[in-house]
């Protein structure tokens, strides 16, 4: 395995510090580049208590797993997105989203326990874990679990309830760069996004694990990340980054929030259908306050981005050696 890639996080700073700070340019290119990015303490301590509180009483309710497969949760917990500035953050990024202005009534509350992803170490207390072999290769992207649709959505919204102290203790690990890599094998090739769309998540994604094998000098594929991040930080992640959660060998539980954000440009269809094959090719295409988003995407028009790609990508199998550049242009 790759060695632990650890976020070293910037100084804590003030809630209402970060109500006055918008994006800055450098975040936003570190966000299209890693497709992801951590903001420090950007959910205020109360919010975060309150929901800490309700996951706990999750936790031991006779009727967990349905509590937190349905969703459905008190305001302790939807107060994370409600009250906070996370709205006001995503509309910056994203331009809009679909429910803006309306109360958020969902969110997944993800409790990694002890042990998760690991094997008891012979001879010692039940409590002494090892990580299981092969676990980072685990890693997927999320709505691909009915084979032939793809519930696609814009970003996904975590919220950390309780201080992650050290890798391996259940964190989110992500991929950086990896929503490119898994654009341009599923969606700037017809085969792979058919091929995606056949076969869901355990088989559909195996083109991509294979070439991250054959990538030993890591020069596509970058090595994983560990996110140890604080109580109150919050993490962005494009839908198209490749993520796993990590093995569980401490003593303590993993206590996460997580928002699934989509933006206008994915209208208002079954959840099946919220997909559009243009993002799945260019992951920052709908984030309309991004670099990379389609300018023409944000005066409302519809765009030729797709099959721009096609034929760059033609060129370059043609033995084109321009450089490849898969932003938006206007026509």
């Amino acid at each position: 395995p790759s060695p632990l890639n650890v976020r070293q996080l910037a100084p804590k700073r003030t809630q209402s510090f970060l109500m006055m700070k918008s994006t800055t340019p450098d975040q936003k290119a570190q966000l299209e580049k890693d497709g992801f990015l951590v903001l420090p303490q950007f959910v205020p301590s109360e919010l975060i208590g309150k929901a800490k509180r309700l996951a706990n009483t999750l936790a031991v309710h006779p009727k967990a797993d349905e509590l937190i497969a349905g969703g459905n949760y008190e305001d302790a917990v939807t107060d994370l997105w409600n009250k906070s500035m996370l709205p006001a953050k995503m509309k910056e990024l994203l331009g809009g989203f679909l429910h803006e202005g309306k109360k958020m009534l969902n969110a997944q509350v993800a409790l990694i326990l002890p042990g998760h992803r690991c094997t008891k170490v012979p001879g010692t207390e039940l409590s002494t874990y090892n990580p299981e072999k092969n676990w980072l290769r685990d890693w997927h992207i999320d709505g691909l679990l009915t084979k032939g649709e793809i519930h696609g959505f814009s970003a996904l919204v975590g919220v950390v309830l309780q201080d992650i102290k050290q890798p391996l203790s259940g964190e989110l690990v992500v991929i950086p760069g990896g929503h490119k890599n898994l654009a341009r094998i599923y969606g700037q090739s017809d085969e792979g996004y058919e091929h995606l769309l056949k076969n869901g998540q355990e088989r559909g994604l195996e083109i991509a694990r294979q070439q991250q094998d054959k990538d030993q000098k890591n020069s596509q594929w970058k090595p994983p990340f560990h996110v140890t991040a604080k109580a109150g930080d919050a993490v962005i992640v494009n839908y198209m980054l490749p993520h796993v959660v990590a093995p569980n060998i401490s003593p303590d539980i993993r206590y996460c929030v997580y928002f699934r954000v989509i933006t206008t440009y994915l209208t208002e269809k079954d959840f099946s259908l919220r997909h559009k094959r243009v993002s799945l090719a260019l992951p920052f295409h709908d984030w309309a306050g991004m670099p990379g988003s389609c300018p023409q995407r944000r005066t409302g028009r519809s765009c030729t981005c797709l099959d721009k790609v096609r034929i760059r990508n033609t060129d370059k199998q043609n033995g084109d050696s321009r450089k490849d550049d898969t932003r938006c242009r206007t026509q």
